[in-house]
């Protein structure tokens, strides 16, 4: 099963990271630190999508956004992605009801896939899907681009 998964997260991330970098490159800023950076919203909605193929959808969307803004990047960050050396950092991941799963790590010197049960010290949520409805929704119309495209490429290979 978990092979299954991390099989499915590397085919996504590979089709995603063209559209990150398309999508940095529409901002201005060719060359990001990685392609992943500042793309875990748009991907979280994009896998919670996929993964939810089926009868049964189990997956969620989760967030840690410190406590505030100047926190962004210090140890009082106390919520969102916890790097190695301590510091948070707003982000967003896809959760079930015993695993994370996050395919943007890499942007904070992680992994690229990450595949952990809850409860991982590097994932601090404080907000549920319904606490940013609001950006999901603002940010969806993309995600949902990607998705017809991924289903296409699906179509392509039946």
């Amino acid at each position: 099963m978990q092979s299954d998964l991390l099989n499915l997260c590397s085919q996504a991330r590979q089709f995603l990271e063209p559209r990150w970098l398309l999508l940095h490159q529409s901002w201005g800023d060719p060359q990001p630190k990685t392609t992943s950076e500042y793309m875990c919203r748009y991907t979280s909605i994009f896998l919670k999508a996929i993964l939810n193929v089926g009868n049964c959808p189990s997956w969620r969307l989760v967030a840690g956004r410190p406590i505030a803004r100047e926190y962004e990047g210090t140890q009082k960050g106390c919520f969102g992605f916890r790097r190695s050396d301590g510091l948070f950092f707003d982000h967003c991941w896809v959760q079930s009801s015993n695993l994370i799963v996050d395919i943007t790590a890499d942007q904070f010197e992680d992994k690229a896939i990450i595949i952990t049960p809850i409860g991982d010290s590097r994932y601090c949520p404080n907000l549920e899907e319904a606490n940013f409805y609001d950006d999901i929704t603002k940010l969806s119309h993309r995600p949902q681009k990607w998705l017809r495209e991924w289903n296409e490429d699906i179509a392509e290979l039946i």
